[in-house]
């Protein structure tokens, strides 16, 4: 995804978003869950697993 230099504005009243389900940017068209996935680093498995019982 290229990085964009748009300040993202999410429509949140009828007929183009709502408070449960933004619109599309108008800016740029990105959705608003595409933008939130971009902002947000990748989750890292924090704890260790715990090792199997030998059979």
């Amino acid at each position: 995804m290229p990085i964009s230099l748009c300040k993202h504005s999410f429509p949140v009243t009828p007929p183009r978003g709502s408070m449960n389900h933004p619109g599309d940017c108008r800016g740029c068209d990105i959705t608003y869950g595409q933008a939130r996935a971009a902002s947000r680093p990748a989750r890292r498995r924090t704890t260790a697993r715990k090792p199997r019982p030998a059979a």
